[in-house]
């Protein structure tokens, strides 16, 4: 059964980066590796997407210090008015669980009906949804992270409730 999703939940999107150069052909820190041509397009789309109504409410956004992650989430923060803040638990290696305890902190932090839009890694968002699958919750979607996809992860007393897929734009 599914729980009741209620207003004094809060929403983590949780963003795997849009599509960047390749990781071959990059000559340098993997770090700053940015966005291609399709990913700068995947990221405006998505700021799009969050303002297509009913506009996603969103207080914070947190993303990994990768040049890739933050070049995602920056035209939706820029539409916000909010700045990206760097959150290292959401860095690529990063132990799932540890980014996982994280989010479900800054979600408490937030306003009741709140959001809060977090970019990270494919390793990183696969892990943190097979450690809430081994918690037993159910996710609504594939369990699958393409680049520029969105897991909604509904939070609430401390833990997530709900988690569904949105496909990349």
């Amino acid at each position: 059964m599914a729980p009741v999703v209620t207003p004094a939940h809060r929403t983590i999107h949780v963003v795997r980066h849009a599509k960047a150069f390749s990781r071959k052909r990059y000559d340098g820190d993997d770090t700053h590796r940015p966005l291609s041509e399709e990913g700068r397009s995947q990221a405006e789309a998505l700021a799009e997407r969050f303002d297509e109504p009913p506009r996603v409410p969103i207080d914070r956004v947190s993303s990994s210090g990768a040049v890739r992650c933050v070049e995602t989430v920056s035209p939706l923060a820029a539409h916000r008015g909010l700045e990206v803040e760097h959150l290292d638990d959401l860095g690529e290696g990063s132990p799932p669980a540890a980014a996982l305890r994280s989010l479900v902190e800054l979600a408490s932090e937030s306003p009741a009906g709140g959001g809060i839009v977090a970019c990270s890694h494919g390793d990183v968002i696969f892990g943190l949804l097979v450690e809430l699958v081994a918690t037993g919750l159910e996710l609504s979607g594939p369990l699958s992270v393409p680049k520029g996809s969105v897991w909604e992860l509904t939070v609430g007393d401390g833990q997530v409730v709900a988690a569904g897929f949105r496909p990349p734009p």
